[in-house]
């Protein structure tokens, strides 16, 4: 049995994506529900094929081999094949959740993550707390300026009329408890 180029290329993106029920969903074109067993048996049997296990050690060596990439021998190609593949099955893909699926793994598979993950400033989620009263500015400003007020009240020629006043409520006060005791 040798493998079909769509096979070939469904097994690339297992390599990349480490998903085998949908590798093998597209590699077979299947409709069947990747969440029945049967399903799963099937394509875990088929990744034991020994072509199939053949073709991805081999493919595993040489994208991900030090030596050939060093020497320049790994190319592109492979990766903007897999970009193409990825956005025709996004465009046929009907299933949503698949779709979101594949959108995911393809922006895995671009670095949008990694490149626009912590450069962009609007990522980041902003909390504001509420203030307390005491630590409000509005309010600190507020107490000064009546402090500073009541201190010069306390300073003007008006003293003996402070003092009138506070006498009044005094008495105010004391006439209120004398009622409240009888």
């Amino acid at each position: 049995m040798n493998l079909t180029e769509r096979e070939k290329f469904a097994l690339d993106a297992y390599i990349v994506n480490n998903d085998k029920l949908l590798c093998y969903r597209y590699a077979k074109d299947s409709i069947a529900d990747p969440n029945s067993e049967s399903f799963r048996q099937v394509a875990w049997r088929w990744f034991r094929y020994p072509q199939v296990v053949a073709y991805i050690n081999g493919r595993r060596e040489q994208v991900f081999s030090h030596k050939a990439a060093e020497d320049g021998e790994l190319d592109n190609r492979n990766r903007d094949d897999v970009i193409k593949e990825l956005n025709t099955l996004i465009d046929r893909e009907t299933d949503s959740k698949r779709k979101g699926d594949l959108l995911m793994k393809l922006s895995d598979l671009l670095n949008f993550k990694r490149e626009n993950g912590e450069d962009n400033p609007d990522s980041h989620v902003n909390y504001y707390l509420p203030l307390r009263c005491n630590d409000c500015p509005l309010f600190q400003s507020y107490n000064q300026c009546r402090e500073q007020k009541h201190q010069d009240a306390l300073l003007s020629d008006d003293w003996e009329a402070y003092i009138s006043r506070v006498d009044k409520l005094y008495h105010r006060a004391e006439k209120e408890a004398q009622r409240g005791k009888e």
